[in-house]
């Protein structure tokens, strides 16, 4: 069972690499639909998956790295009005210190370790490697 920090990084990297691409215009998403878990999964991993997904992109809110509404007053399947704040988006095309100046932005980064996210299983080299590029997008 993978834990759940590596299931959060996964979920981070999916949202990030999703409102990235659609920026700057906010976007509806779907998120049966997203990659991040089968749409008629009713296992306990599935339900755990939905969870971890759900309470991603709330925490991504409410630190101010992403907008996004639920389509009714409790969370729903359906996102509305999704987006990359101006805190998201300069983390995210920040280089970090320390490398080469021609090497590729955070988000280049993420989506290369990511490719395989929603597809197959993460690796271990995947796993660090979106640990540490979402370390230096949180700033730790």
């Amino acid at each position: 069972m993978t834990s759940q920090i590596a299931l959060f990084n996964d979920a981070c990297a999916l949202v990030f690499k999703l409102l990235y691409e659609r920026f700057p215009i906010p976007c509806e998403l779907d998120l049966r639909d997203v990659g991040f878990f089968r749409r008629h999964d009713i296992s306990d991993e599935g339900e755990n998956l939905r969870r971890v997904l759900y309470s991603t992109l709330e925490f991504l809110r409410d630190e101010g790295f992403i907008l996004f509404a639920y389509y009714s007053d409790t969370p729903t399947y359906g996102i509305k009005n999704a987006r990359l704040t101006a805190k998201g988006l300069s983390k995210l095309q920040r280089i970090p210190d320390g490398i080469k100046p021609n090497a590729k932005p955070l988000i280049a980064q993420l989506i290369d370790a990511t490719s395989s996210i929603g597809q197959n299983a993460s690796t271990a080299a995947t796993s660090e490697a979106v640990k540490r590029i979402l370390g230096m997008v949180f700033g730790v």
